[in-house]
């Protein structure tokens, strides 16, 4: 989804980042918030079963990353829950859901380093990384969308 300045003749437009975070009461650090760009993709990989993935630009790594390492605390919820379906994240107990809370650890996706959560069966349920160019942030559910975007990214910058 990418905002454009005027509204579409049904009266529709696109929202920005921020609005998205809003609309999804989504708790973005307002540091991440700040760095991203107001344009973002969000996207559908056909493989079966679909799978889905957020795009977004920053203008500064560092503080992404700080504000991506804040997040994590929330972002199981917020942004985990989005892309799949919810159920995916359910806990055994309510118990369960406070003392063995699951944590992102660092782990190597298609030779980019990310972040990851996985279930009790330690199963990947979603991550999040930065491409080499250090300007663009991906999360998705599936090491094979990841690589999806990665070469059609490559792709795109080989054609200008």
């Amino acid at each position: 989804l990418s905002r454009q300045d005027s509204t579409s003749s049904t009266g529709e437009r696109e929202l920005t980042t921020r609005e998205f975070f809003s609309a999804f009461e989504m708790r973005a650090p307002e540091e991440l918030t700040r760095t991203l760009s107001p344009n973002f993709m969000l996207g559908l990989h056909y493989l079966p079963p679909s799978q889905t993935f957020l795009i977004f630009k920053t203008d500064s790594y560092e503080s992404a990353v700080s504000g991506m390492s804040d997040w994590e605390i929330n972002l199981e919820e917020d942004i985990g829950t989005f892309l799949r379906t919810p159920s995916d994240f359910d806990y055994a107990s309510t118990t369960d859901s406070i003392i063995n809370r699951r944590v992102f650890k660092d782990a190597v996706i298609k030779n980019n380093d990310t972040r990851a959560i996985y279930d009790n069966k330690n199963q990947l349920l979603f991550f999040y990384t930065f491409l080499k160019d250090r300007k663009t942030l991906i999360m998705t559910t599936n090491p094979e969308t990841l690589g999806e975007i990665i070469t059609g990214l490559s792709a795109k910058k080989v054609q200008r």
